[in-house]
């Protein structure tokens, strides 16, 4: 194992010396770099930030199981306060890794994981309820990056998920009617999975609890995690 990190360690010195850290040219070792960068510098450690912090919050959160329960486990305003030194942190390493790793080349993005920063610093601010802020983020990703078949219904699933928690539901329902338009082969087990769930928070909050159900039924075949399926039961 310490032999695999000395040998990537050795490799990435050598990315660093090659490419000079120049986002203008899009040769091997300058998108290498660059990609290893903004994957692990920005998104890997802010995923696990954000994971961190939300598996902490599902572990204390005390849930009224003789109602019924959101679909999204999601802190409101006030516990989601204690969150907000933690996701100004993402916020700051994604734009930093944004600002020095973006390799945006004649209208071309050369590095893959710039896309994936941006979607995090909108789910920073969604958890900090700054909607208005988020809803730039994710609306941003969805039409700069519509040619990524794995990322753009991701970003639309969470625009759809921030309108519905502002009440904006003619604003979710127009951009739900595109993502529900997607061809199902086409859409990834995850972003399959989340378009069910969305269309469930919409019906729910529209107070369709049939088609709701219907929505949860298709979903939960998709759903992994054993305390998430438990809790849409409810």
């Amino acid at each position: 194992m310490r032999f695999k990190i000395h040998i990537i360690s050795i490799g990435l010195l050598f990315l660093v010396g090659l490419s000079s850290c120049s986002t203008k040219k899009k040769g091997f070792a300058n998108r290498a770099f660059h990609n290893t960068v903004a994957r692990y510098n920005g998104y890997f450690n802010a995923k696990e930030i954000l994971k961190e912090e939300l598996t902490n919050f599902r572990k204390t959160k005390k849930e009224d199981y003789d109602s019924l329960l959101n679909v999204f486990l999601t802190p409101s305003l006030e516990e989601a306060t204690s969150m907000f030194p933690s996701m100004d942190k993402i916020i700051e390493k994604c734009s930093k890794v944004i600002s020095r790793n973006s390799m945006d080349i004649r209208g071309t993005e050369y590095c893959k994981w710039i896309d994936d920063n941006y979607l995090m610093i909108g789910k920073a601010n969604y958890y900090k309820h700054e909607y208005k802020e988020a809803n730039k983020l994710f609306d941003f990703v969805v039409k700069e990056y519509n040619e990524n078949e794995k990322m753009r219904p991701n970003a639309m699933y969470w625009l759809i998920r921030n309108s519905i928690d502002q009440g904006k539901l003619t604003d979710a329902q127009l951009v739900l009617n595109i993502l529900n338009r997607e061809e199902l082969t086409d859409l990834s087990k995850e972003n399959l999975k989340n378009r069910y769930l969305v269309n469930a928070h919409y019906n729910i909050a529209r107070n369709k609890y049939s088609e709701a159900a219907d929505n949860l039924s298709n979903a939960m075949p998709l759903v992994k995690k054993k305390w998430e399926k438990q809790r849409l039961y409810f």
